[in-house]
């Protein structure tokens, strides 16, 4: 009955280190997709800058950007969620018993909606450097090609 116990509570700590290092994780995905998203951005300033006399871009920057585009849209959306999940002044509730068993039930939502979150920003933090690495691929056989 004991090893049944300590297998069951083992197989819990594990779970448990899983999600804090998920969630611990948070704070870098949002640095990297911050400084991807500046990085992107100078990058996009400079295409406007050097734009083309029409003022339209070749069919692989305009795609690109509208890669961008969604990302940022995304990611917004993402950090906005996280950020609403954990903001109890939100949903707060007026009565003494009720504010006890809103609480009870706000934080459970709120450790769901943060693991969703995070684990949504993990998969963009992957989707943003797909999107980075795709550019440089494409300019490096465009490079080739000419």
């Amino acid at each position: 009955m004991t090893e049944l116990a300590a297998g069951a509570v083992s197989s819990l700590l594990v779970v448990i280190r899983n999600e804090a290092v998920l969630l611990g994780g948070v704070r870098d995905d949002v640095q990297f997709i911050k400084e991807e998203m500046e990085s992107m951005n100078s990058f996009l300033a400079h295409l406007a800058r050097s734009a083309p006399h029409g003022g339209d871009h070749d069919e692989q920057v305009r795609t690109w950007m509208n890669q961008v585009r969604l990302l940022a849209q995304d990611c917004n959306n993402c950090i906005d969620l996280y950020l609403y999940s954990g903001n109890p002044e939100i949903h707060r509730a007026k009565s003494r018993l009720r504010r006890h068993l809103w609480w009870v039930y706000w934080s459970l939502r709120k450790l769901v909606a943060q693991r969703r979150a995070a684990v949504q920003l993990r998969q963009l933090k992957d989707r943003a450097r797909d999107v980075g690495e795709r550019r440089l691929r494409y300019v490096a056989i465009n490079l080739v090609v000419c």
